[in-house]
């Protein structure tokens, strides 16, 4: 089945898109059913002849109730993205969030959640670049209370358009005024991502900030805007973390500044007390 959907069926082009559709939906709901999946790939290997039509079928499958469906459509708008479905991802982006959270321990209805919550993400993250305003106007937008600010932050740091430096600029006030204290590493990946150096001094804070591993994220934001600072501020960066998050800033300090950072590391060995696994 996977040749028929992938390389098969696309070739009759928007034609067979209302028998996929209705295959889609006869199949939805059924246990153990790869129909989705396979119906998408189809969908998106049309959509690169018929665009149009492939974005209303996806737009379509988004709005509907049974959540093989709209996992289906946001499969496909991932591939063929479409500004008008922005509002409708990020409503099933903050619904699953909130399904996650309702969750007490993690189940298999948890990982579905989670799931469909990075699918969502997927799509959106390529759909708002088709609309970057958009994105803009979510974070004026958003109520503090409600709204997931942090997953509008991933976004930003995720936009690719050449609007988006000056983007970050202009939202950045109000992405710092209503971000939770607990969620600041969204901040440091647009902080990274668009390499502003004016806030150096607030990565410096997070250095101590375990909370959503954001000390781990500002070494590894400041690795890159200042590798020099990065190295002096291994020696109050917590022990136990700098080896658990190693992956995140070693291989950057390792490329600019392998002989300071070796130096460094063999001293904070040297130093009475230490433990050398969680140095190196």
């Amino acid at each position: 089945p996977d040749s028929l959907y992938r390389d098969l069926l696309p070739t009759l082009g928007e034609r067979i898109l209302p028998a996929l559709l209705v295959r889609l939906r006869s199949t939805a709901g059924q246990e153990f059913s790869r129909h989705g999946q396979l119906v998408a790939v189809a969908l998106a290997r049309i959509g690169r002849k018929a665009p149009e039509q492939v974005r209303a079928s996806a737009e379509s499958l988004i709005n509907e109730p049974l959540v093989e469906l709209q996992e289906a459509g946001m499969r496909v708008l991932a591939r063929i993205p479409s500004a008008a479905a922005l509002d409708r991802l990020w409503d099933l982006h903050k619904l699953y969030l909130r399904r996650i959270r309702e969750q007490k321990e993690i189940t298999d209805e948890h990982a579905t959640w989670s799931f469909l919550r990075d699918l969502s993400f997927a799509a959106l993250r390529v759909c708002s670049q088709r609309q970057p305003q958009w994105l803009v106007q979510k974070i004026y937008a958003a109520d503090v209370q409600h709204d997931p600010v942090w997953e509008l932050a991933y976004l930003m740091a995720n936009l690719e358009t050449p609007a988006a430096q000056a983007l970050w600029v202009e939202v950045k006030p109000a992405l710092f005024a209503k971000m939770p204290l607990d969620k600041p590493r969204s901040l440091i990946s647009c902080i990274r991502r668009f390499r502003d150096t004016t806030e150096i001094p607030r990565l410096e804070q997070w250095l101590t900030e375990k909370n959503d591993f954001a000390c781990s994220a500002a070494l590894s934001a400041l690795a890159v805007l200042d590798p020099d600072r990065a190295i002096t501020c291994l020696s109050d960066f917590p022990r136990g973390e700098l080896y658990f998050s190693r992956n995140w800033w070693l291989p950057e300090l390792l490329i600019s500044r392998r002989t300071q950072l070796q130096a460094k590391l063999f001293a904070l060995m040297q130093e009475p007390e230490a433990d050398v696994r969680e140095i190196a």
